[in-house]
């Protein structure tokens, strides 16, 4: 029998791409660095590894405190 987590981890892969949410703005975890429009930070170094080891590309998906969890439990990030 499947569970969710193995649907979402077939549709994951299936894309092609791990959607990560982050907020940005919580050093060092996660901050986004505007000058060079990307994100940094050891939460998107291990969310860079998790995508690399599932073979598929990590995409970050902007959010903030108030909205992270609908967010997730909506499907806008994985």
């Amino acid at each position: 029998e499947n569970t969710g987590a193995e649907n979402q981890l077939d549709a994951i892969i299936k894309n092609g791409k791990l959607r990560v949410c982050t907020t940005g703005d919580y050093k060092p975890f996660t901050f986004h660095d505007k000058p060079a429009n990307n994100y940094q930070g050891i939460d998107i170094d291990l969310a860079k590894s998790l995508a690399s080891s599932l073979g598929v590309e990590a995409e970050f998906v902007a959010t903030t405190w108030k909205k992270l969890l609908a967010d997730f439990t909506t499907g806008k990030c994985d």
